[in-house]
């Protein structure tokens, strides 16, 4: 049995890059036996001792620098997460979401989506419908009137859990049918959040969001969106439309089964650390 795969961590303070970053590394973990460190940007790192890295992992533009300074330093397999902002031949490998639309590369691997802590959940779904809503941003025009329209046409009877989030304007959940149970982002913990997803039937998502998307389709649920009118030079709306010509949302039916985060792990291992697969 080979010994442990030491992978030395990187994350930034964004939360979406934090949960790619953490999905693969519970994926890898579920694959081979492993030993992580972690290191946060802007933050004191205690010195790595003896722990001698094989793999640095990371997603964000701010660990690229760091990581990048690690790699000269230990020698590492890099692996960044989302599209590099420096020189692609300066990582071992990229994980590249296909709206992103960089041009083919051996270092690059393209995913639908980004990875994500979510698990696929197979089980029966006895909870309610779930609405995750963002807010205005640059790829749609923020459309509450339609919101509350998706909602009314897809209740099933029982109304909905709502989450919300950070950047959900103020006065939306006034707007919202009346049966629905709203739930602020203050007082769902990751856990709970994953809870919800895996239980709902269906899951209804404002379009602004990719992270939120991802989650929900590799959830296994019905997924579908809010309709609102995208920035036809957003990647972000380019996505969405992507998910919709692939029949991954808006029909109705369970997602198609999706784990980013298993497949990059296994990428990861398979072109670097052959002797940990199949262990």
């Amino acid at each position: 049995m080979p010994k442990p795969l030491n992978i030395l961590a990187f994350f930034d303070t964004r939360p979406g890059h934090q949960f790619q970053t953490r999905g693969v590394l519970s994926a890898l973990t579920a694959l081979t036996k492993v030993s992580v460190r972690e290191r946060h940007v802007g933050k004191h790192s205690d010195p790595l001792g003896e722990f001698c890295p094989d793999l640095l992992l990371g997603a964000g533009r701010r660990v690229h620098v760091p990581m990048l300074k690690a790699k000269i330093q230990t020698k590492a397999k890099s692996v960044v997460l989302m599209r590099p902002t420096l020189w692609t031949f300066g990582y071992d490998l990229a994980v590249v979401p296909n709206h992103d639309r960089m041009k083919p590369h051996p270092n690059i691997i393209r995913t639908t989506l980004a990875p994500t802590t979510i698990q696929p959940s197979c089980h029966d779904r006895f909870g309610r419908p779930l609405a995750l809503i963002g807010g205005p941003s640059r790829h749609f025009s923020w459309d509450i009137t339609s919101l509350r329209e998706c909602m009314n046409r897809l209740n099933n009877g029982s109304g909905f859990d709502v989450i919300t989030s950070r950047r959900t304007p103020l006065g939306t959940t006034g707007h919202l049918p009346p049966d629905a149970q709203v739930h602020k982002p203050s007082s769902v913990d990751r856990t709970c959040y994953e809870s919800y997803l895996a239980n709902a039937p269906l899951i209804l998502v404002t379009p602004d969001s990719v992270s939120m998307l991802a989650d929900a389709i590799t959830a296994g649920a019905a997924v579908h969106t809010v309709p609102m009118k995208p920035n036809p030079k957003s990647k972000v709306a380019r996505a969405v439309s992507q998910l919709e010509a692939s029949n991954m949302i808006n029909t109705g039916l369970s997602s198609v089964p999706l784990n980013e985060s298993k497949r990059v792990a296994e990428e990861i291992l398979s072109r670097f650390f052959p002797e940990h697969l199949g262990g």
